[in-house]
């Protein structure tokens, strides 16, 4: 099953991205759905109806002051998400630890600015990676507690050589006052020519015999690029760590 096979409606309409697993289909919307709704969902594979249902919304997490979110850094373990496409997880995580840390630096009622970085976890305390930094602002909070972005780029640095996610999405949604989150939900592309091109071939051979799915082009046309896509993320509130700013790369949106 190829994942330009397989198409996902909602009514009401709501845009979705569908990846495409070995035994499931994952679908994530675009932005949040209406709170308290109930929505019908069809799949189609091929232009033939494969599956439908129906399912109702409700709002998870609590409302937060923006303001008290300010200087606060977060981090998010994605080694205990699920994982759509679960023969990147070893590979993903043993490349930068498997730790997403946001600091919220500026927040009101419309909007927050707010910086991530790779983190790492040194015996449970958790700090943040060698690399630079990224800036993401003016992420729109209209739906507290929900919070998504954008990030176009998003460089990390690990010991074993940089690798570079790209069109990275997040949502989540803040709870315990603001101080834990959950309901997480990462996207992005990684290129599996960084840090090294060797193996390439082997390696996009062995997704498509396992997954189905083999490697897509990148922005130069090379077939090397993959989708990592991950559920079910939580994190929490580290105290006393603040992002070191001066590093920043304003590279988000």
């Amino acid at each position: 099953m190829l994942q330009e096979d397989v198409a996902l409606s909602l009514s009401p309409p709501a845009p979705t991205r569908v990846a495409v697993g070995p035994d499931e289909l994952v679908f994530t919307p675009d932005g949040p759905l209406a709170p308290e709704t109930e929505y019908v969902w069809s799949v189609t594979l091929c232009g033939q109806e494969l599956s439908s249902g129906r399912f109702t919304t409700r709002t998870y997490g609590e409302a937060v002051g923006p303001r008290d979110l300010v200087d606060r850094a977060f981090q998010l373990d994605t080694r205990k998400g699920r994982w759509a496409l679960g023969a990147l997880e070893a590979e993903f995580i043993a490349r930068y630890g498997g730790i997403l840390l946001i600091e919220v630096i500026e927040g009101n009622a419309s909007a927050l600015d707010l910086l991530l970085a790779p983190g790492t976890d040194l015996s449970g305390t958790i700090v943040q990676s060698v690399g630079p930094l990224t800036r993401s602002s003016g992420v729109p909070f209209h739906h507290n507690p929900y919070l998504g972005l954008r990030v176009e780029q998003m460089a990390l640095t690990p010991p074993n050589g940089a690798v570079t996610l790209s069109d990275l999405n997040l949502e989540l949604a803040f709870t315990n006052a603001g101080v834990g989150l959950s309901d997480g939900r990462i996207s992005a592309t990684v290129d599996l020519r960084e840090p090294s091109a060797e193996g390439l071939a082997e390696r996009c051979a062995a997704f498509e015999a396992e997954l189905g799915v083999g490697c897509s082009p990148c922005e130069d046309g090379e077939a090397a690029c993959v989708s990592v896509q991950i559920e079910g993320v939580g994190g929490w509130l580290v105290a006393g760590l603040h992002l070191k700013e001066e590093e920043a790369d304003d590279t988000g949106r």
